[in-house]
């Protein structure tokens, strides 16, 4: 396309798969990635909005990914997840925030933690079944996650326990201490929109960008 310099196979190429997978989030940022932020602003939106529209040849619209033998025990106004979590500094006088896992302030911004979140979900993506898809998962987790809930044990890496809607979250306990992960208001909303073995599309919060699985 003219104004983007770009052309529309390269667009749909980018955007669709997430499209397809019900992810609008994550082929937003991909198409900012490609092309400068003044042509996202004037043309990108309007450009993504008549791609979602469309189809490729062969190919409906799919849900998104999901993992194939995890706890598929549903437990009614109560979800559990696990997620990867990407830090963010919202800039000014802001304080800047600290990876509590790696004792490292952050600097990076929250359009550089989504493009960095963006990265990890391709690689999910990449995943051709189930099982791999939550080995991944557990090997992203333990080596990107910013928050305390990586450095639970096997599967449970990433592990934020049951999600109440009214209560919040259920404590949990990482290396012998008690682990109370932080849980924003649009994670719980993400939370419950997913169906269980399913992931998330880039959420942004006070804290920074997350990336979610649901596993009961």
């Amino acid at each position: 396309m003219g104004e983007l310099g770009l052309k529309d196979a390269e667009i749909r190429e980018a955007v669709l798969p997430h499209l397809h997978q019900g992810r609008p989030r994550a082929a937003s940022v991909s198409l900012r990635q490609m092309v400068s932020p003044e042509c996202v602003q004037s043309v990108g939106c309007m450009r993504l909005a008549a791609i979602s529209a469309t189809s490729v040849p062969g190919q409906p619209p799919s849900k998104r990914q999901r993992v194939v033998g995890v706890d598929a025990r549903e437990v009614p106004g109560r979800v559990r997840i696990r997620q990867i979590l990407l830090r963010a500094w919202r800039g000014g006088t802001t304080p800047k925030p600290e990876d509590p896992v790696r004792r490292k302030q952050i600097q990076r911004t929250g359009e550089e933690a989504e493009g960095q979140l963006l990265q990890v979900l391709d690689e999910l993506r990449q995943s051709k079944d189930g099982a791999g898809l939550s080995k991944s998962f557990t090997l992203l987790c333990r080596s990107s996650s910013e928050c305390q809930s990586s450095l639970q044990g096997g599967e449970l890496a990433g592990d934020l326990g049951w999600l109440d809607k009214d209560k919040g979250v259920d404590s949990q306990r990482a290396n012998g201490k008690m682990v109370r992960p932080a849980v924003p208001a649009p994670v719980l909303r993400a939370a419950f929109d997913l169906e269980v073995g399913e992931m998330s599309d880039l959420v942004s919060s006070e804290v920074g960008v997350h990336l979610l699985l649901r596993s009961a």
